[in-house]
Parts: C-alpha cells; structure tokens; sequence
C-alpha cells in the first residue's frame, strides 16, 4: 500500500471519528452546570444593551417579584400569557435561576415583542435604559388599570354600549347615562411613590394645600460646580431644598390686608415671595433613584458629566421623607389681627433619628437618542408557553438587616446600571446581586458576559440608575 492511499485512509477514518463525535459524543450532556451562585447572561439583539441592563436590574428586585407573580394569578384564569407582567415575571425568574431556561445566555424577545404588541416603538437605533425603565412601569400601569387611561375615538362606541358604565344614577344635563369610571388600582406598583408640592408665603407664612404626584423614579441632578466628593446624601438634600417663586398671590397676606384695612372681600390678592418645597411623603418598597448625567451647555450642545457619586449599600431615608405632624407653639405662625388670630399649618419634616454608621469594543447606546414613542399598533402573538401559577410566585422574603433597626425607612441595594462611554455613544451593563441564599455575593452583567465582582468595585463604580429595595 503506498503513501497517497494511507493518507486517504487516515483522513476517511479522521472524518469517521469527528462525525461520530459530533453525532454521539458527549453535547451537551456534559456541559458544565451554571454556578447556582452566578445568572444567565442576555443575548443583545442589536443596539438592546440598554433594555438588558433593565431587565438585570429589575430581577434581585424582589418586590416587584412578588408583585408580578400575584398579577399574574389573579389572572390564572384569562389569557394571561397576553399580559406584559406574565412576560417579564417569566424573563425574570429565569435570570434568578427559577425558570425553564436552560441555556446560559436568555434571549428577551418576548418583552420586546410584548411591548410593540403596546404600540411602543422599539427600532433598532440607540436607546437610554433611564427611559425604557418608564415605559415598563406605564406599560404595567395601563395594564392593571381597570379602564384605559386615555380614551380613544374608536373606544367612544364602548362607552356608549356600556363597557365602563357600573352606576345608572348618574344623569346630564339632556338626562342621558354617564359612565362612571372606577378608581385605578395602580398605585400598588412596588416603584410607585408620592411626592408633596407645597407653597408658602416667606411674608406671612401662609401655606397653599400640599398637592401630591406620584413617581416610579426620583431623577437627582449633579451640581454644576463640585468640591470635594459627591455622595448620594448631597443630591438628595438638594432635591428636597426649598427654592423661590416670586410674584405668587397669597391668600394670607390678603386676610390680613382686609383686615388691617378693611377691604372688601373678592379684592385682588397681592402677590409676594413663596418658598416652594418638593418633599417625599410616600416611598415606594422598591426605590429607583436615577443621577442625571446628560447637561445642556449654553450653546444649545449637550454633555455627559463623569463625576462619581458615592452611594451606600444601605440608604436610610428618614431625613428625605416629611410629613405633616402635630404643632408645637413655636411652629405655629400666628398673627393677631384686630383682635382675631390667625394662625398657619406647618409641614414640618420628621424628627431625624441618630444615624448610625454603615457599610459605605461595543455598539454604543447614547443618552440623547430620540425616545421611544407610541407607533401604529402592530399586534402580534406572543408565543409563550404557558406553566403553572405556583412556579410564577418568587416564595422568598425580603431580608431583614442584622442590626439596630430603629429607622422606619431603610433600603438595601441590590443593583447599579452603570453607562460607559460619552453622551453620544456608549453602553449600558449592570452590576447586580446573586440569585437566592447567594444574594450577599455580586455580579457583573454586560449582555451574555457575567462574571463575579466585589463589592468595592460595585461600590466605586459610576453609577447612573440605583435600585434599592426596602427592608
């Protein structure tokens, strides 16, 4: 047998080995188990980085967990596979290591396939993680409202059948049936909180009616000039600080006008100095605190500012939060008028409690790129698999800190979305905690890269999104 005919033998029976190997080697049976003390990675669909980043951040949230299970199966009994919460408690186990999934890497197209099925244009351009955030939680807003948020034309025809009419005592003017919406139970949502707005007057001390709004995320701005290091505290200090409106009409300083000088009443109020205050007076159990770090220059241009922000790793939030209490004699601004007193309520802020020391090359995303909008509706089917309710429910409670518990408002965090790059271009990852009994232990997310980190290096890391949830 010469040469050339061992060569051809030993590459047929190279190629026989190679072939078996593939069709009845080891596969994936022998693949190496994920760590239980690490989470899958996400496939980047183009330019998604941004909605990756989310998505990690939200499943150590373990409220909002428990929030999607319970939707979820109040609704066993609908098509609750059409529900954007049932896709994103289903993403979300499976970043926990509670789901199906099997690979290392999940792949979000459920989610982003829920949301277009919503309208919200998704294109293949940059987007801002910031912004998706709020798109979800709008998203799970008008989905567990028991009526539309905004009526449309089209629905017009509904209401005239009756869709939304649960009362018939209600009559117009032409003695003709209104509909009577009822109330929107979305204020339940683990990131819905209340802000306080309220007015005084720096003359008299009279104080407007507090007006209320609620929020999913506080956005902190970072000053213009900075000295020294900036910490979290600082930034929300200046959220809550007092500043000045001028020429606003005071209702008080007109009573006493009127009755120091006897004007008739329904005479034009004058307009003084007010200290306007935003305060806190609901937290949320799952607080989501934005820094923003995109700036418009005076010449129109805009900029990223790259100052590092420290944060800790429990945030007491007693010294943000106000609430109205009862008045002691020197908090009561009193004023005797013709023999009449007349005396203002005080919003007044919490006592603080002592406080006690603590354990302190990509496609690149932009922060300035055109917002995800409403597009023309596109329905679509979501195909998911449907399971059992009792594998949708995240059975594990919040910890409670191992120590002196004597702040009422306490948060423990457990993620950080952080933006590389400059205001142009850039890429979003996010360092989170580990899944379940691991969940003392951190990782770093950059779609299907996760690997183990310190907290010393979460804890100096630049920080753009902090998620902390409440103990």
């Amino acid at each position: 047998m010469d040469c050339n005919t061992l060569k051809v033998l030993g590459g047929v029976a190279a190629a026989v080995v190679a072939g078996v190997y593939v069709l009845w080697g080891p596969g994936d049976s022998r693949r190496t188990p994920r760590r239980k003390d690490t989470c899958p990675g996400l496939t980047n669909l183009g330019n998604t980085c941004f909605l990756n980043a989310v998505l990690q951040a939200l499943a150590p949230c373990k409220s909002i967990m428990h929030w999607l299970g319970d939707f979820v199966e109040q609704h066993i009994h609908q098509n609750y596979s059409d529900f954007l919460a049932y896709t994103l408690v289903k993403v979300l186990k499976d970043l926990n290591n509670e789901g199906t999934a099997l690979t290392d890497d999940v792949t979000p197209y459920e989610v982003t396939d829920a949301l277009r099925s919503r309208r919200w244009v998704i294109s293949q351009d940059e987007q801002d993680a910031h912004e998706l955030f709020h798109v979800l939680t709008e998203s799970l807003d008008e989905e567990t409202s028991r009526f539309p948020a905004v009526l449309s034309l089209l629905e017009v025809l509904d209401l005239q059948k009756g869709q939304y009419l649960n009362h018939t005592d209600f009559k117009s003017k032409i003695n003709s049936e209104l509909p009577s919406l009822p109330e929107r139970q979305s204020n339940n949502l683990p990131f819905r909180g209340l802000l306080a707005c309220q007015l005084s007057c720096k003359l008299c001390g009279y104080k407007n009616p507090v007006k209320h709004d609620t929020f999913d995320s506080l956005s902190l701005s970072l000053p213009d000039h900075t000295l020294g290091v900036l910490t979290l505290d600082r930034l929300l200090r200046d959220y809550i600080t007092s500043e000045t409106v001028q020429s606003v009409s005071c209702e008080g300083c007109a009573k006493i006008q009127q009755a120091i000088n006897k004007s008739p009443p329904g005479s034009p109020a004058p307009k003084t100095t007010f200290a306007k205050r935003m305060t806190i007076s609901k937290l949320p159990r799952s607080l989501c605190l934005h820094i923003q770090r995109t700036v418009w220059l005076n010449n129109g241009s805009n900029m990223k500012k790259f100052d590092i922000v420290k944060f800790p790793e429990i945030l007491i939030m007693d010294n943000y939060v106000y609430h109205k209490q009862a008045l002691r004699p020197q908090e009561v601004s009193s004023r005797l008028v013709g023999g009449q007193e007349v005396k203002q309520d005080l919003v007044v802020p919490s006592t603080p409690k002592k406080q006690r020391q603590v354990p302190s090359s990509y496609l690149r995303p932009s922060l300035t790129d055109p917002p995800l909008t409403r597009g023309p509706l596109r329905p679509k089917e979501l195909d998911i698999p449907s399971q059992s309710s009792h594998n949708l429910t995240n059975g594990n409670q919040i910890n409670s800190y191992p120590g002196n518990s004597n702040h009422s408002d306490m948060y423990k965090l457990v993620s950080v979305v952080v933006h590389l790059g400059g205001v142009e271009s850039g890429h979003f990852i996010t360092y989170r905690r580990a899944p379940g009994e691991y969940s003392h232990k951190w990782l770093y997310t950059s779609d299907s890269m996760v690997k183990r980190v310190t907290l010393q290096e979460v804890m100096e890391s630049e920080a753009y999104m902090l998620f902390y949830e409440k103990i």
